[in-house]
């Protein structure tokens, strides 16, 4: 139950853990449906690793949902061909690696 006696929507149809993907929280949790990487991938070092740690925390037929910046926006566009990337140390652009990728859609199993 949240603040006030009012229940929070998500309580009451998912389990959610939030916090850092690890052996030891796997271990604790055990395997999970759902890894969600909402605007995370872009400010860890080695997002590799992450997705790797994110697999083994599945369970079968289990989805790793992946969202990221989309530094193709014509916004950005405009400015590269003005010569300017303007890199900020704060808000969406406190980014630890710039990413770019094409959607690709996989029915692999885990």
């Amino acid at each position: 139950m949240g603040q006030a006696g009012a229940y929070n929507p998500v309580d009451l149809l998912f389990k959610v853990h939030v916090g850092f993907l690890t052996s030891e929280l796997i271990a604790e949790v055990g395997r999970v449906d759902v890894v969600l990487l909402a605007e995370v991938l872009e400010h860890v070092a080695a997002p590799h690793g992450l997705l790797v740690k994110s697999r083994e925390a599945l369970r079968p037929g289990g989805s790793v949902i992946v969202s990221v910046p989309n530094i193709a926006h014509w916004s950005i566009r405009a400015n590269l061909l003005r010569g300017h990337f303007d890199y900020q140390d704060h808000g969406c652009d406190a980014h630890a690696v710039v990413l770019t990728c094409s959607p690709k859609f996989s029915s692999a199993k885990t």
